[in-house]
């Protein structure tokens, strides 16, 4: 692994750094419902004069809360 930092800003940011990409992790986010909200977005590195990476799946993907579980009823 390269990188690991987290950045300061409005909304955290975990940014990572690998041989292959990066990998963004913003976390303390909120959909237009008012839910919490994460978002992962993986960004493969595609540099001049290095071998190509081809990303299987989603570029982003979200994590929603969906509802709140209420213990002891």
């Amino acid at each position: 692994m390269k990188r690991v930092s987290m950045m300061r800003s409005r909304d955290p940011l975990l940014h990572i750094e690998t041989p292959l990409g990066i990998i963004n992790i913003r976390v303390g986010l909120h959909d237009s419902q008012g839910r919490r909200v994460e978002s992962i977005e993986v960004i493969p590195n595609n540099y001049c004069d290095e071998p190509a990476v081809r990303r299987r799946g989603f570029c982003n993907t979200r994590l929603v809360e969906l509802k709140t579980v209420r213990g002891g009823q």
